[in-house]
């Protein structure tokens, strides 16, 4: 389970650094360091401490999932209070789950599943789901089409 981190203060120059990175995460220090005129080891001491504090969580990509034919499934689940840090360990275990949220109604917890397809999801997915004690009920949803999917924008807030 992700430990709480209390929110960081970040100033204009972090701001700017995460604005780039979110649009491109392989952009080169150097070029964001040009564009903020700054040095790059600033650049790179000011990334070192997004990623120490949490921040920045970690560097991925997007990829189509048509592209790779796996299908994306949304499932909320309802869980017994007490088996709930039970049942969030064991979701963050299992590969197809990509995410888990809390959520405070209809369900406790909301996840984000790919699978290889409909068998997968049912034997991998469900199937786990309906073994893990604590878990009263779910409902899925299997998505069709994706018209959109990406990373967080990062924008300074507004004074």
């Amino acid at each position: 389970m992700t430990d709480t981190i209390k929110p960081v203060t970040l100033d204009w120059w972090n701001y700017k650094i995460l604005e780039q990175l979110a649009e491109n995460a392989r952009v080169p220090l150097s070029e964001i360091a040009a564009e903020l005129k700054i040095a790059t080891s600033t650049v790179h001491k000011r990334m070192k401490g997004l990623q120490d504090t949490k921040v920045i969580e970690q560097f991925t990509i997007v990829v189509d999932p048509a592209a790779l034919n796996l299908i994306t499934a949304f499932i909320g689940i309802e869980v017994e209070p007490e088996k709930l840090t039970k049942v969030i360990d064991m979701l963050t275990e299992l590969d197809e789950v990509l995410e888990v949220y809390e959520t405070l109604e209809p369900y406790d917890l909301f996840i984000k599943v790919r699978a290889k397809g409909i068998y997968e999801l049912k034997r991998h997915v469900i199937g786990a789901l309906a073994q893990i004690e604590g878990v009263t009920n779910m409902s899925s949803i299997l998505t069709t089409v994706r018209h959109k999917e990406g990373t967080t924008r990062v924008r300074e807030p507004e004074v």
